[in-house]
C-alpha cells in the first residue's frame, strides 16, 4: 500500500504571539512538515526568539528577513534584496499545502506568499485586528496601493513582488465572523487553564500604544486610567505596559503599579503565573480576546473608548468602530465592556 505523504505547511510571522498561535495551529491539526519563515524587527529579545524557534523540533526554521526601517534608498535597495532572497528559498521548496500568515496588511507576507505554488492560503488570528481584516476583505480582495512599495508600479508590484489579490482566504479564528462569501472560516478553542489560583482583588490592565500612535491624547489616557483606578480602589492594579510605550508617558501612569516590559507574551507570563487576577481589562488589546476563552474564571473586560476623544484619524475611528462591534458580539460568559463614565 504507498504510503500518503505528509502535508507541507509554510507560516509566516512576525512576533512571539504570533509563534504561541502558531504552536496552537500544529497542536490541533494532523501531523504534517511545519516550515516558518520570520519577518521581524529586531525588538528586545529578537535574537532569543529565533533561537526559540531554532529549538523548536515541530519547525524548521526556512528563512528570515529583519524588517526594520532605514532611510527611503536604503529601504528600496534592502527590498529587493528580500525578494533576491524570498527568490532563492521559493526555488528550492516550490510548493506548498497550506501557507499560513498572520499579517494581512504587510506587502511582503502576500510577496512571500505569492512566490510559492500553494493549495491554501489561511489568516491566523492574532487576536482583535482579524475582526477588521474580515471585514476589509467583504469589500476587497487585494491590498491597498499604497501599502506597497512603488504600489502604483504594476510591473514591481505583479511581476518583481509577485503581489495579487488574495482570491480565496481561510480564516483561523477563535471567534466567529462576519466574513465575505468568498471566503472561509474555522472556529477553534485554545485548551482551558488549569490553573484554580484567583485573587479576586488583583486586577491587570494591559497597555497598548494608543498615546504614542496618536489614537488619543495622553491626557484623556491618564483620565481613563483613572476612573479604572477609582472603580477599583479596593483591589491591586497592575499596569502591564507594551513594549511600544514610551517611558516617559508610563512615568504619568504610576498611580497603578506599573510592570517591568518583558519579551516574554503576556499570555505566556499568564502560563508562568502560580496566582491569577480577578479581572484583566484593556482598551484594544488582543490578549483579552484571547484569553478569555482560556481562563473562564477571571473577567475579561474592554474599556471603549469614547468618539470625543479619538484624534481625527479616519481610518483608526473607521478600524475601532469595526473592532468594538466585534467585542459586543462576543457572548463569552466573563467578557464584557467596562462601565465607563459618561
Amino acid at each position: 500500500m504507498r504510503k500518503i505523504p505528509m502535508q507541507e505547511r509554510l507560516f509566516i510571522i512576525k512576533n512571539n504571539t504570533h509563534y504561541l498561535n502558531v504552536k496552537n495551529y500544529i497542536k490541533a491539526k494532523p501531523m504534517a512538515n511545519n516550515y516558518i519563515f520570520l519577518t521581524i524587527g529586531k525588538f528586545k529579545g529578537y535574537q532569543n526568539f529565533i533561537e526559540t524557534i531554532k529549538n523548536d523540533h515541530e519547525l524548521e526554521l526556512f528563512g528570515i528577513i529583519f524588517t526594520n526601517k532605514s532611510s527611503r534608498f536604503k529601504d528600496y535597495w534592502k527590498l529587493m534584496k528580500n525578494v533576491s532572497y524570498i527568490k532563492k528559498h521559493a526555488s528550492k521548496h516550490k510548493h506548498f499545502d497550506e501557507i499560513i500568515f498572520t499579517n494581512y496588511k504587510f506587502f511582503l507576507h502576500h510577496s512571500i506568499i505569492n512566490h510559492f505554488n500553494f493549495n491554501k492560503i489561511v489568516l491566523l488570528s492574532d487576536g482583535a485586528g482579524i475582526i477588521v481584516m474580515a471585514n476589509y476583505r467583504k469589500n476587497h480582495n487585494s491590498l491597498p496601493l499604497h501599502l506597497i512599495p512603488l504600489g502604483r508600479n504594476k510591473f514591481l508590484r505583479e511581476r518583481i513582488l509577485k503581489i495579487k489579490p488574495i482570491e480565496r482566504l481561510h480564516f483561523y479564528t477563535q471567534i466567529k465572523l462576519d466574513i465575505a462569501e468568498w471566503d472561509s472560516q474555522e472556529i477553534f478553542k485554545f485548551e482551558t487553564s488549569k490553573i484554580g489560583a484567583v485573587n479576586s482583588k488583583k486586577v491587570y490592565f494591559v497597555g497598548s500604544p494608543m498615546v504614542e500612535l496618536g489614537f488619543i491624547d495622553l491626557n484623556t489616557k491618564i483620565k481613563y486610567l483613572e476612573q479604572i483606578f477609582s472603580y477599583y480602589k479596593e483591589h491591586e492594579v497592575y499596569y502591564f505596559p507594551h513594549r511600544r510605550e514610551s517611558n516617559k508617558y508610563l512615568e504619568c501612569y504610576s498611580f497603578m503599579q506599573i510592570m517591568p516590559e518583558s519579551t516574554i507574551p503576556f499570555e505566556k507570563r499568564m502560563e508562568l503565573k502560580s496566582e491569577l487576577p480577578g479581572t484583566i481589562i484593556s482598551f484594544v488589546s488582543s490578549v483579552i480576546i484571547n484569553l478569555a476563552p482560556i481562563y473562564p474564571n477571571i473577567k475579561f473586560l474592554y474599556f471603549p473608548l469614547s468618539n470625543l476623544d479619538l484624534k481625527p484619524d479616519e481610518d483608526f475611528r473607521k478600524k475601532y468602530g469595526v473592532m468594538i462591534e466585534g467585542f459586543e458580539s462576543l457572548n463569552n460568559a466573563n467578557f464584557s465592556k467596562f462601565p465607563r463614565e459618561k
